[in-house]
């Protein structure tokens, strides 16, 4: 007969072939059983559970081979050496994997959300400067070019020459937004919402704009050399007409 540590260790592998995730309850199960076989209704057993409030997100990710991905383990602990201590419960083992990457999935978000907060911060200021550059009372153009701007909302802003050269703006929301003369050369306008904008003289030169919805923008004078339309949502007359197709001109 198996004891039941050898149960819990049982159970533990069972998790983990069919699941990657878990959370701070289903470890404190695990780990209870294996360090209390007596039962849970301990102490430590309550402790265990109001920790789990002030855990940090890690993830464990181990045993590559040639040809067959890693296996990645999601899972609270307090911090790296509880986090440790956690994995080895988990895998029944008192030995780590040699090849062990141990993130702390926390920390990565708090980094982010970091960069966007400075992200926001730089361009409430180089939007305030063009605004101020637009009226001619000092101030300077928005420089903007290979900035990560992806799902940006920009709706109804006064964007004019600004020059977001080789940005990505991907699913970006530019909704009735002022672009006349702007530089979008290069740039990654993918999926981009820009009905009713004003891109009149603007440069879209080499410009990614698959799936782009343009219906109701102004495309007078605009340059689209190389730039790829494929999938976007646009009035075919706009079309044949910002590409220059004479055949398709004579028509209208």
């Amino acid at each position: 007969m198996f004891s039941l540590q050898q149960e819990s260790a049982s159970l533990t592998e069972s998790i983990l072939s069919t699941s990657t995730q878990l959370n701070a309850w289903d470890f404190a199960v695990i780990e209870t059983a294996v360090a209390h076989p007596t039962g849970h209704n301990s102490v430590a057993f309550g402790q265990h559970l109001d920790d789990a409030g002030d855990l940090l997100r890690y993830r464990a990710r181990f045993g590559g081979a040639p040809r067959k991905p890693p296996q990645e383990i999601d899972f609270d602990a307090k911090d790296e050496r509880d986090a440790k201590r956690r994995l080895r419960v988990m895998l029944a083992s008192p030995v780590l994997p040699l090849d062990l990457e141990l993130i702390c999935l926390s920390a990565l978000d708090e980094e982010k959300a970091e960069r966007r907060q400075q992200r926001t911060r730089f361009l409430l200021r180089a939007f305030a400067d063009h605004f101020q550059w637009l009226k001619g009372s000092g101030g300077e153009r928005a420089e903007l070019p290979d900035l990560d701007l992806s799902e940006i909302a920009l709706e109804g802003r006064d964007l004019s020459q600004a020059n977001f050269r080789g940005a990505d703006l991907s699913g970006a929301s530019l909704q009735k937004s002022r672009l006349s003369g702007a530089n979008f050369s290069g740039a990654v306008l993918r999926g981009a919402d820009l009905r009713g904008a004003d891109l009149s003289g603007a440069d879209l030169s080499n410009a990614d704009l698959r799936g782009a919805v343009l219906i109701g923008a102004k495309l007078e004078g605009v340059d689209t050399w190389r730039a790829n339309f494929a999938g976007a949502v646009i009035a075919p007359e706009c079309l044949h007409q910002i590409l220059g197709c004479k055949r398709q001109l004579e028509r209208i």
